[in-house]
C-alpha cells in the first residue's frame, strides 16, 4: 500500500512537468500567445512593448517604427481581418536549411488596386517560440499611402 502513495507521490510531479513542458509550453501555444501579444500592442499603441516581441527588436527599432506606424494608421482597417487566435495557422518553411515555423497575415485595401500588405512572423525553435525572430515582417505598406 505504501508503494502506491510513494509511486503516486513520484509521478505526479512528473505528469505536471510533462504537462508544462508539452501543453502549455508547446510552440504553437507559444507562437499565438506571441502573435496576440503583438496585436494587443497595435491596439494600445505600445511600440515599445512591440520590441520586446521580437528577437534583437531594439536594434532594429527603426524600421520596426515604421511598421507598426503603419499597421496603427491603418489599424481600423486591418482589424476585421486579423485571423482569431483561435484559428492561427501555423505553418513549417525551411528557410536556408533551417527549420523554422511562421503565421502569415494578407490585408486587403478597400481600393483593389493597392495590393493587400503582407505580415510573416517567422519563428525559430533556437531564439524561442515566444520572439519574432524577422525584424523585416511587413510588404506593401508603402502602396497603402495612396488615396483609398
Amino acid at each position: 500500500m505504501k508503494n502506491k502513495y510513494l509511486i503516486l507521490t513520484f509521478s505526479l510531479p512528473f505528469l505536471a512537468l510533462f504537462f508544462y513542458f508539452f501543453v502549455l509550453n508547446s510552440p504553437e501555444r507559444q507562437i499565438k500567445k506571441t502573435v496576440d501579444k503583438y496585436w494587443t500592442c497595435i491596439e494600445n499603441n505600445e511600440f515599445n512593448n512591440s520590441l520586446e516581441l521580437f528577437e534583437d527588436g531594439q536594434v532594429y527599432s527603426g524600421a520596426m517604427h515604421m511598421y507598426f506606424y503603419k499597421l496603427r494608421k491603418n489599424y481600423s482597417t486591418i482589424k476585421p481581418q486579423i485571423t482569431p487566435i483561435d484559428r492561427i495557422q501555423i505553418k513549417d518553411t525551411i528557410i536556408f536549411g533551417t527549420e523554422k515555423k511562421y503565421v502569415k497575415y494578407e490585408f486587403n485595401n478597400k481600393n483593389a488596386e493597392i495590393k493587400p500588405i503582407v505580415l510573416t512572423f517567422i519563428f525559430w525553435k533556437k531564439t524561442g517560440f515566444d520572439k519574432i525572430d524577422n525584424p523585416t515582417y511587413l510588404k506593401n505598406f508603402l502602396d497603402w499611402d495612396k488615396k483609398q
